[in-house]
């Protein structure tokens, strides 16, 4: 790709495009490129979303449900479809390209030599081929997939090419998806296609994987293994009444067999696509979610590796690691790991941002202390305005905005921020800390919505996730209630969860499991009878919680000064 296209050659590529068999009745089609186009030129991509496209192209009303309506993302694919066929006929020549990667809401342009896509012009017979058949075909010609018996090959690029959204960390671990096996009747590919297109749409949105979209050729074994680290393959069996689809993730640098799910759903008239949009949801949420099987693998990976730093993906893990077990040791290698990667890169918003939530983790556990530096708050607040200002789109930046403006007490500031936080569509384990957050200012509704929405979409929920629900029992009196989140929240190193889990043992008479979480919370902080009042006052658990906390202690036999 050479110079960038100036704006009147886009236009009149675009002018080109709609003009074009490929997109000719395809009104809808039409003015979803127009005004993405148009939108990317006026310099407004930030603002392009699927609400946003909802409103100006389909003139859906302002309460327009964008995480329940799939209309924007299924009408992408499609305009994905278009754009292809269009280069692979009519447009084979054109200098200027404007592509729609998976993923992605907001085009991109460039100048490619027509050589690249090495495609043959449109013969007469496809024509003839109904609409799902070309979609079929689409795919096939882009992604290397076997073709129904009966259909000719068509010949494909061998070149692989990486998508992905947000800030991606270069590292990261690259996803190649192969398209899904039908395991059905014929007429039953079309709902594989949809099913891969879907999956591979979603996983685009997560900032820690990059999508490996195209594929070598099977007939000779050149599947560009050495290209990704992971392979996602799945087959879809659509029956008169159900729809069976099994995805599988495998290690290509092992042949190990990462994560695989069955997911078997009823299959009604007016469901079908729902069923795919579910499904495709759900696949993409286990691999790009922190906590999933994909993070559970490149944390066993790297988190051992002996080095202080080696890039901001492995500080990445690092820092999901510590948020996980929340223990001095991994709180300190992450807190290093990013401030090598800021002083590295001091452009990247992403690492300022976890640079500032492991500042404050140093102040709310006393980790590491640095009596050389400025407070840790102060560190951490420079650090979050950074993160912010580098990228106002980054939802954990504000989210770290949100928190540390609540640690000083400015409840307005907190919601300013945590409103802009949920407008960026953050992932689920930032919805359910700002929800524990919500808890802990005496507004349990609002945070428990946030947690339940946490935990439903988090493949596997870590032990903070629970904090929450120990507050609110702590406050509404609730010892059981406590006892039993305490149990799901404790791990072995993090101070806080030892006390909870003593003090609540201990007001529950569950003797056994006071004594040995209580022993454990000195042997991680023996002088916790000294500094414990100060700590727990830091997490703004509320005035009841606190007093039941050091009510329960004594009775585990710490008395807190």
């Amino acid at each position: 790709m050479s110079t960038q296209p100036k704006d009147p050659e886009v236009r009149a590529a675009l002018a080109r495009i709609l003009a074009s068999p490929s997109f000719g009745r395809a009104r809808r089609a039409q003015a979803f490129l127009r005004f993405i186009v148009e939108e990317t030129l006026a310099g407004r991509a930030r603002k392009i979303s699927g609400y946003a496209i909802a409103l100006d192209v389909f003139r859906k009303p302002a309460d327009f449900d964008a995480a329940n309506d799939p209309i924007v993302r299924v009408e992408a694919g499609r305009v994905r479809f278009r754009l292809r066929d269009y280069y692979a006929t009519a447009g084979h020549d054109d200098a200027v390209r404007i592509e729609l990667r998976p993923g992605s809401y907001v085009p991109t342009f460039g100048r490619q030599a027509p050589e690249i896509y090495r495609a043959p012009r449109r013969i007469a017979w496809l024509a003839a081929l109904p609409a799902l058949a070309l979609v079929a075909l689409a795919w096939a010609f882009v992604g290397g997939l076997p073709l129904s018996p009966g259909l000719p090959a068509l010949v494909r690029d061998p070149d692989t090419a990486a998508i992905s959204a947000g800030e991606a960390e270069r590292d990261s671990p690259r996803i190649l998806v192969r398209p899904f096996s039908n395991l059905g009747a014929a007429e039953s590919l079309p709902l594989a296609l949809g099913m891969t297109e879907e999956v591979m749409t979603r996983l685009g949105k997560y900032s820690g994987v990059r999508v490996v979209v195209a594929l070598g050729d099977r007939a000779t074994g050149n599947s560009n293994r050495a290209q990704a680290d992971y392979a996602l393959t799945g087959s879809v069996r659509a029956e008169a009444t159900r729809i069976r689809v099994l995805p599988r993730l495998v290690d290509t640098r092992t042949g190990q067999q990462v994560w695989t799910a069955v997911y078997d759903e009823p299959r009604a008239v007016d469901n079908v696509w729902k069923i795919v949009d579910d499904v495709a949801s759900s696949v993409a949420r286990a691999l790009g979610e922190p906590y999933g099987p994909l993070f559970d693998a490149e944390v066993a990976r790297t988190t051992n590796t002996g080095l202080e730093y080696s890039d901001p993906y492995h500080c990445l893990l690092r820092f999901v690691f510590a948020l996980e077990v929340i223990s001095e040791a991994a709180h300190g290698r992450a807190t290093t790991c990013f401030e090598h990667a800021v002083a590295a890169e001091p452009g990247s918003s992403t690492s300022w941002a976890r640079l500032a939530a492991l500042y404050r983790m140093e102040y709310l556990h006393d980790f590491n202390p640095r009596d050389d530096l400025s407070p840790a708050l102060e560190r951490a607040v420079a650090a979050a305005e950074r993160a912010v200002a580098l990228d106002p789109s980054n939802a954990f930046a504000h989210q770290e905005m949100a928190f540390l403006r609540l640690l000083h007490d400015d409840s307005v500031g907190f919601e300013a921020s945590v409103a802009r936080a949920l407008a960026l569509d953050p992932s689920a384990d930032l919805r359910a800390a700002i929800g524990i957050n919500f808890v802990k200012m005496g507004q349990p509704e609002r945070g428990f919505a946030l947690i339940d929405q946490g935990l439903a979409e988090s493949p596997r929920a870590p032990p903070f996730f629970f904090l929450g629900y120990v507050v609110h029992a702590l406050r509404t009196h609730d010892h059981e209630a406590a006892f039993k989140w305490a149990k799901r929240m404790a791990t072995p190193d993090w101070p806080l969860s030892q006390a909870m889990l003593a003090a609540v043992a201990a007001l529950t008479d569950h003797e056994r499991e006071a004594r040995k979480a209580a022993r454990r919370l000195l042997e991680l902080q023996p002088d916790f009878a000294t500094t414990g009042r100060e700590l727990i006052a830091r997490g703004r658990l509320g005035s009841e919680a606190d007093a039941a906390l050091s009510e329960g202690l004594a009775l585990a036999g710490i008395e807190l000064l």
